[in-house]
Parts: structure tokens; sequence; C-alpha cells
């Protein structure tokens, strides 16, 4: 790809007039279907969020590390330079527009050795005073259906608006997934905290952010419009993701918040703060060990994958989000199409691969034909749209049983007793086949078997969650035996304490003695597992005593010191010239007036 291309190309873009959002074919064609992406492992990774937050100020310096990596790493990566790559200016006036696409794919290799490729994916602001609320929500939802990572950039703390913007972005792509055959949740959801005023309480990054973060999934500190909405912060992000993280970063400083028309992105004109928290969060982003590839069918998304499935998401995202009665309509339809996709990719295959060895004669053509066709109508049957309407009707049932399944079991626990999970399951499989039997199309052995399929496939999703449960299980057993052993820690350190206090002020061999049984005790206390997160405290205990140990000593030698001298000073003006050379005993000491 020659250089004048590395630029943000449109993805997605709204029509002016109409609103209307357009695929851009040739930014497929370009990037996603070129010779190098095709078939390579992609990981788009978004920023989106309200207008005006810096969303494409990150992404360029997201650009500038992985450029530096690429180019072998070494020195300061974020330089003192102007911030060049997406378009992005300061102020309070949105810029960019649309859902754009960095041209330049850049390479990374994953923990597993495999070389995948990151595409960095700019979104316009949502929910400002330009773009409608449908936009909005259509925008966002591409940008997580499409992503492998999606950072939500937010403002000091998640908002009860932020909440409900995410409820129904994530309940729209849910259903653009299912009519598209995808995953509905992003793979890895992040939400960054820009101008985080609290560090006393938890620190900048990401250790701060995962604190903050449990804080808030149990429903705390989220600010409530006051419009009376029910907010379920762990179902709502729950919804949108399947592993939520959160990084702190603090106030960019004054030259990048006041929309100073010089302000050009470089290091000098930051807060050292905000440098700094942002060179953690770009590395801690972007480890490969952290990068997850999104899967499709078991598949990991591909550059011509992205591409089929940005096709099949635009046909659905055209125009307003459809109504709810309308979705099984939608579903069916999507589902029909991508059967007979399957279907004819598998037929055209068979022939390209039978005719590129050698030129065949008409008898073995029709022969290749028949074999063709005969792989490409099982490619039809076995594909999950084979029976259109009632497949993508099973897609819908099946996904209404999920969301069941993850309100009674949360992705981040508790766990619940199996007693529980299978009266949930019971619950769940009974919605589901009453949403399939309502909207089922025909009563014949057809619908019978797609019905008994979804049955089966309700029990093999049963198996899972039963899995996560039982990992759950183990956590929580885990986190309560840590819970036991801090508290057997505590009382030992109290019990230290409380005997060193009671020996009093001793002498250094005394002393060393106390403290040993002093810390036989405590170690007793703790028990096993508690004696090595004993043992560095108390060695620690030990030291400070001895010191002041021996500051007594010397204080009391400089006292019996200085007392001696006294002594014998008076002893001198006593006895005179008459007595010089006579010794004297003053305690252990001897003196000799001279």
């Amino acid at each position: 790809m020659a250089a004048e291309e590395d630029r943000a190309m449109p993805l997605f873009a709204a029509d002016p007039d109409s609103g209307e959002l357009r695929l851009q074919e040739a930014t497929l064609e370009r990037v996603l279907l070129s010779d190098q992406l095709r078939d390579s492992p992609v990981i788009p990774i978004s920023i989106t969020g309200a207008f005006r937050r810096g969303k494409s100020f990150l992404l360029n310096v997201l650009l500038r590390y992985l450029r530096s990596q690429s180019a072998g790493g070494g020195g300061d990566w974020l330089e003192d330079a102007p911030l060049t790559g997406f378009p992005w200016r300061g102020g309070r006036q949105a810029h960019t527009r649309d859902l754009q696409l960095w041209s330049r794919p850049l390479p990374v290799t994953l923990a597993d050795g495999r070389t995948a490729h990151v595409l960095l994916v700019d979104s316009q602001g949502a929910f400002d005073n330009v773009s409608t609320p449908t936009e909005s929500v259509v925008m966002r939802a591409l940008a997580g259906l499409l992503s492998g990572v999606q950072v939500l950039n937010v403002s000091r703390q998640p908002q009860s608006d932020d909440l409900q913007q995410a409820r129904l972005c994530a309940e729209y792509a849910r259903l653009l997934a299912s009519a598209a055959g995808a995953p509905h949740r992003t793979p890895r959801l992040v939400l960054l905290v820009r101008d985080w005023a609290f560090p006393a309480e938890e620190p900048y990054g990401a250790e701060g952010g995962r604190h903050i973060l449990g804080h808030w999934l149990a429903g705390g500190d989220i600010e409530d419009g006051g419009d009376g909405t029910d907010i379920d912060t762990a179902a709502d992000w729950g919804l949108a993701a399947e592993e939520l993280e959160c990084f702190l970063l603090p106030h960019p400083g004054a030259a990048a918040a006041g929309g100073d028309p010089e302000f050009s992105g470089a290091a000098s004109q930051l807060a050292p703060e905000f440098a700094e928290r942002l060179r953690e969060f770009a590395e801690w982003l972007l480890d490969a060990a952290r990068l997850p590839v999104r899967e499709i069918d078991g598949r990991p998304l591909t550059g011509a994958a992205l591409a089929a499935l940005c096709r099949s998401l635009s046909e659905h995202a055209a125009r307003l989000p459809p109504q709810l009665e309308a979705a099984a309509d939608h579903l069916a339809a999507a589902a029909a199409r991508r059967a007979v996709q399957a279907a004819l990719r598998s037929y055209t295959t068979r022939l390209e691969e039978a005719t590129a060895a050698e030129s065949l004669s008409e008898t073995r053509l029709q022969q290749v034909h028949r074999e063709a066709e005969s792989e490409a109508r099982q490619t039809l049957v076995a594909c999950p749209g084979a029976d259109s309407h009632n497949a993508a009707l099973a897609e819908a049932s099946s996904a209404a049983y999920e969301s069941a399944m993850l309100a009674a079991l949360p992705a981040d626990g508790p766990s619940v007793t199996d007693v529980r999970l299978s009266e949930a399951h019971a619950a769940a499989v009974r919605a589901a086949l009453q949403h399939f039997d309502s909207g089922r199309d025909g009563a014949g052995p057809a619908a019978e078997q797609q019905r008994s399929a979804l049955c089966g496939r309700l029990e093999g999703q049963l198996a899972g969650h039963r899995t996560r449960n039982a990992a759950l299980r183990q956590q929580e057993a885990a986190a309560a035996a840590a819970e036991l052993t801090r508290q057997a820690v505590a009382r030992a350190q109290t019990q230290y304490q409380q005997q060193m206090v009671a020996a009093g002020e001793l002498a250094e061999p005394a002393l060393r003695q106390a403290h040993q049984a002093a810390a036989a005790a405590a170690a007793a206390t703790a028990g096993a597992a508690g004696q090595a997160q004993l043992s560095g405290w108390l060695a620690a205990q030990l030291e400070p005593r001895l010191q002041a140990a021996r500051q007594r000593e010397k204080q009391e030698l400089e006292r019996k010191q200085a007392e001696a001298q006294a002594q014998l000073q008076a002893a001198q003006a006593i006895c005179g010239p008459r007595h010089r050379g006579i010794t004297i005993r003053i305690g252990k000491k001897k003196f000799s007036i001279r």
C-alpha cells in the first residue's frame, strides 16, 4: 500500500439529507479485501463516546505507539511532536463524521505466535447536537459489532445517561447481530474514564480502574439523571461485552482542554501526569497478550470475514432501527441470505478447484457440476438459515434464553446453587420455546425438527452455564479463603503489637527474645495460610524496635557520662590543689584529680 494511502477512510457514511447509512465499498476493497488482509486475522479497535471527548486524539496516540512497535520500538514513542493521523482538532465543535477506518493495517504478534493486524476505527460523537439519536445508536452499535476491542470514552464517572445509551445500543446491536449471524457482544470493552478527580481514593491506571469498576458494577456512585429509569449497571454493561475493564486517566492539562488553537497534541503540551498515564494506557491496551481475535462460527475474524460482516450489517442498519414486531422478518431474511451465500461459495469453490488443475471435457465438467451442486445443497441444508424463518426464529429464541440465563447467573457472579440454576434453565427454556412456537411457520416435520434442534442447543448452552457457575464457585471459595486469611493475619498483627507493648522498653538482647516469643504466638494465630503474609511484616517490625533500643542505650550512656563529669568537677572544686593526683571512684569508673 502506497504511503499516500496511509489515511482515514470512511467505512460507513451517513447521507447528509436522509441520514441513511451507506457502506463504502471502496474502503472494503482497498483495505479489508487487500491481499495483505483478506485471509489474515484482524483486530478492529474502536473508540466511542460523547462528542468532543478526544476520541480521535486517543486513536492517534494508539497509532503512534503501533507505528513505533512496527519500527522496532525503543525510545520515547510518545515524542514531543504534533499528533498526526485521524483528523482532529481542539474546541467545542465536533469534528469526526461517520465511521472511519485507518487505511494501513498495523501488524502485531499475538501471545500464541500468530500475526494479526490491528485496524483502528474512529466514530463520530454520539448523542451530540448534530447527529440524530437513531444515527448515534446505529453508529455505536456498528462499532461494537465490528470491534475486537471497544473503548468507551466517559468523563469523570459514568452517568445514568451513559448506561441508558449503552442499554439502547446493546439491544439494537443484539438485533443486528442476530440478523447477521454474528456474536452481539464485544470481546473486550474498556471504560476509559477521563479527568478522574479522586486519585487519593483510587489511583490512576488499570489497577484503580479495576477497583472502581467493581464498585460501579455493584451500583455505587452512578449519578441518576432523575428520570426514574431503572438502572442495572452490571446487566447494562454485561449486555454489551464479554470482558469489561476500566482505566482511569487524569486531566490532560489546560492547553488540551481549553480549546487552544495552538494545541497540537505534542507531549510537552500535556500535563506531565497525563502524558505518563497516556503512555501506560496505550501499552496496556495494546499488549499482545490482551488483544482478542473475534470469532464468528468458530473461525477467527479475517479481513474478508469482516467485509462480509460489514455488508450484512449495512443491509439492516441502512434505515431506522426496525420495530420489534418486524424483528422476525429481518432475522428470517438474513438467515436465508446467509444460507444461499454459503451454498454459492461452496459451489464456486468446488468448480474453481476442479478447473484450475486441468482442462476438463464436457462429460467431466458435467460430473464436477453435479458433485459441486450436491455439496452446495448439503451446505444449504446444514446452514442455520436453511429453513429461513424458523431458523431465524430459533436464533432469536436462543438469544432470549441466553439473556434470561445471564440475568439469573451474571457474568461476574455471584454463583447460584445447582437447584437454582436448573430452575432458571427450565424457566428460560419455557420462555424460549414459547417464543418459537408463537411465531413459527407451519407445524410440519421441518418445523418440529427445528424445534427439536433448538431444545438440543439450549441443553448445550446449559452445559456452558454449569461450567461457568462452577468456575464462579471456585473464585468465590478462593476469595472467601483469602478473606479468612486476611482476618487471621490482622488478628495476629494486633496480638504481636499488644504483646510487644506489654513487654515494655527492653535492651537489645531481651528485645530479640521478646520479639521471637511474640512472633511465634502471632504465627500460630495466623495459621499456615497466613504465615507467608505475616513473615515479611514481622521482619519489618523488629528493625525499628532495635534501632529504638539502641538509641535508648546510647542516651542512657550519655546521661551517665554527663553525671560522672559533673561529679568529677565537683570533687575537683572541693579538694583543691593539695589533693591533685588523688584517684576517686564514681560508679564503676575511676577518675584522677590532676
